[in-house]
C-alpha cells in the first residue's frame, strides 16, 4: 500500500469513528511523512475526539506551520481551545480564520456554535442568518437556529425553522422533539398527526424513535391522553437507555469518595480566602426548579445570569474519577488553578460588576469544593418533593448527559444518592448552603423571593417578582415553563401515575 491509500484509510478509519485506529495508524505514518500538514490536522482531529485536548492542539499547531494560513486547521485550533473551555483563545482563533477567510463555511458554524455556548445568542443567530446566505440547504443549520430562538422565548421562529430542518431531512426526529418543546398541542394539532403518522414509518431507524416517542409523550400529555402518554414515555425511556452506557455503580462510588474526602476535611484551613469573587450558584436535582430560581435571581439588577457553566463540574469530576483507594493526599493541591481558571472562563462571560449566577444542577456535588474556592460565595439548593422529581425527570428526554434519569430503579437510587450527599453537605457546612422549597416557592412567592435574595445580600427588587419578562437567554428544558408566570400545576403532577411509577417510588427513601 502507497502513502497515498495509506492517509485514504486513515481518513476512513476517522469517518467511520475509529478514531483510536485513525490515530494509531497515523502516528506510525508519520514516520514515512513528516511533512504533511494534512496528516497531522487528521491526528489532531482524533486527539480531539478521544478528549486529548492538548495533543490536538500541538498537532493542529504543527500542520499550521506547514501550512501557514489553512482556514479549517485554524478553525480547528479554536474548536480545541472551545473544548478546553479557554474561551478567549478559542474567540482568538474563530477571529483569525474569520478575518482570513470571511464566508468560510465550517468556521462561521463553529463560531455561531461558540456564540451559542457563551450564552451570546443574539450574535450566534446574526451569524447563522449570515451562514444561510451562502448555504441555504443543510438541516443541520436551521436546526441551530432554532435552538437559539427557542434560548431567546421566540418560540414561533423556533417552530418555523425545526420545520424547515426536517424538509430538508424529514427523519431528522430530533427536530420533532424539539417542535414538541415549544408547542400546546391540541388533537388537531398538524404536529401532532404528523408523530402520529411518523412513528409507525419502519424507515426511520429505532435510535431515532426515542425523539419520536418524547414528543408523542409531550401531545398526548397535552391532550390529557394519559394512557397513551405513559405508553410513549416507556417506549421513549427504554430506547433511549438501550443507546447508551451507563453504569449506575460508577455513579454510586463518585458520591462515596465525595464523602470520604470530606469526612475528616478542615474545610476551615483549606479555604482559599484571597478569592473574593462574587458569585452565587443555584444547584439541585435536574428538574427540581433551579432554571425557575436562576430567573428570578437573574432578574436582580445586581445579578448577572451566566446559565449552565460546564467549567467546575468538568474539572473536578476528572479528578474525582483518578481517585482510587486511599489516594487522597494531594487531592486538594490545585485547587488554586481550578479556581484561577474558572475565574478567567466566567470574566470572559461576564465583564461587569455585576454577581455572576451559575446554575448547573450537578454542582451540588461540588458544594464542599465550591465552599474551599469561593468562601464568599452564595450556594442556593432548590428542593422539590422527590415524586415530583423523578417523574419530571423521568418523563423528559435531555440534550444530552443525565443518562440515570432513562431507568426507574437507576433514577431512584441516583436521586437517594443525591439526597444523602444534601444531608451531607448540610450537616457539614451548615448555613453556607440556603435551601429554598420549590413548593413554598410557587404558594407563597414574593416572601419566598425576599428570602433567597435576603440570603445573597440583595434587596428587593420587583423585577424579581416579574421574572417572566426576564429576555435572557434559556438553553434548558423549562425555557417554555420559566417565561411564565408561577403556577402550581407542577406540584403532585405525579399523583395520576403513581401506581404506574412504583419502581421509581417504591425505591426512594425519602
Amino acid at each position: 500500500m502507497n502513502l497515498k491509500e495509506e492517509k485514504k484509510t486513515i481518513l476512513e478509519y476517522f469517518r467511520t469513528g475509529n478514531y483510536q485506529e485513525a490515530l494509531n495508524k497515523g502516528k506510525q505514518l508519520l514516520k514515512k511523512d513528516l511533512n504533511d500538514p494534512n496528516l497531522y490536522n487528521i491526528i489532531g482531529l482524533a486527539y480531539l475526539q478521544l478528549g486529548d485536548i492538548d495533543n490536538s492542539i500541538i498537532n493542529f499547531e504543527n500542520s499550521l506551520k506547514l501550512l501557514p494560513g489553512s482556514l479549517s486547521t485554524i478553525s480547528n485550533i479554536a474548536n480545541a481551545y472551545k473544548k478546553k473551555f479557554d474561551y478567549a483563545k478559542a474567540e482568538e482563533f474563530y477571529l483569525l480564520a474569520l478575518k482570513k477567510g470571511p464566508n468560510y463555511l465550517n468556521n462561521l458554524v463553529n463560531f455561531a456554535n461558540f456564540k451559542m455556548d457563551i450564552n451570546q445568542v443574539s450574535e450566534c443567530i446574526n451569524i447563522y442568518k449570515k451562514v444561510l446566505t451562502i448555504n441555504s440547504e443543510n438541516h443541520l443549520i436551521y436546526f441551530n437556529l432554532a435552538t437559539a430562538y427557542k434560548a431567546l422565548g421566540n418560540f414561533e421562529e423556533t417552530k418555523a425553522n425545526a420545520e424547515k430542518a426536517l424538509k430538508l431531512k424529514p427523519d431528522f426526529t430530533v427536530a420533532d422533539k424539539l417542535i414538541s418543546s415549544v408547542t400546546t398541542y391540541t388533537n388537531e394539532s398538524k404536529h401532532f398527526l404528523k408523530l402520529k403518522k411518523d412513528i409507525l414509518n419502519v424507515n426511520i431507524k429505532s435510535k431515532s424513535k426515542f425523539y419520536l416517542h418524547f414528543a408523542l409523550a409531550k401531545a398526548y400529555f397535552d391532550n390529557r391522553q394519559f394512557t397513551e402518554f405513559f405508553n410513549q414515555m416507556e417506549l421513549g425511556n427504554k430506547l433511549k437507555r438501550e443507546s447508551i452506557n451507563y453504569d449506575a455503580k460508577k455513579d454510586l462510588n463518585l458520591f462515596n469518595n465525595i464523602k470520604l474526602l470530606f469526612t475528616n476535611a478542615n474545610i476551615k484551613n483549606l479555604e482559599n480566602v484571597k478569592n473574593t469573587k462574587k458569585l452565587i450558584f443555584v444547584l439541585g436535582m435536574p428538574r427540581s426548579g433551579t432554571s425557575l430560581v436562576e430567573q428570578i435571581i437573574s432578574s436582580h439588577s445586581k445579578v448577572f445570569g451566566a446559565g449552565e457553566l460546564p467549567f467546575l463540574l468538568n474539572s473536578f469530576l476528572k479528578k474525582l474519577h483518578s481517585l482510587e483507594g486511599n489516594n487522597q493526599n494531594n487531592f486538594f493541591s490545585d485547587f488554586e488553578e481550578i479556581s484561577e481558571n474558572y475565574n478567567t472562563q466566567t470574566s470572559i462571560l461576564n465583564s461587569s460588576d455585576q454577581i455572576t449566577l451559575d446554575k448547573s444542577p450537578l454542582n451540588f456535588l461540588l458544594i464542599g469544593f465550591i465552599r474551599i474556592l469561593f468562601p464568599q460565595s452564595k450556594v442556593i439548593h432548590v428542593k422539590r418533593g422527590s415524586k415530583d422529581t423523578c417523574f419530571s425527570c423521568y418523563k423528559n428526554l435531555f440534550d444530552h448527559g443525565l443518562n440515570f434519569t432513562y431507568n426507574k430503579k437507576e433514577l431512584a437510587f441516583f436521586y437517594n444518592s443525591y439526597d444523602d450527599l444534601m444531608q451531607f453537605w448540610n450537616k457539614k457546612l451548615g448555613n453556607f448552603i440556603y435551601t429554598i422549597n420549590y413548593e413554598n416557592l410557587v404558594n407563597d412567592s414574593k416572601s419566598e423571593i425576599k428570602k433567597v435574595l435576603n440570603f445573597c445580600n440583595l434587596e428587593f427588587e420587583e423585577k424579581c417578582l416579574n421574572f417572566y419578562k426576564n429576555k435572557s437567554p434559556i438553553k434548558t428544558l423549562s425555557a417554555l415553563q420559566v417565561r411564565k408566570e408561577i403556577y402550581q400545576d407542577s406540584i403532585k403532577s405525579y399523583k395520576l401515575f403513581d401506581s404506574d411509577l412504583s419502581d421509581i417510588f417504591n425505591n426512594l427513601k425519602s
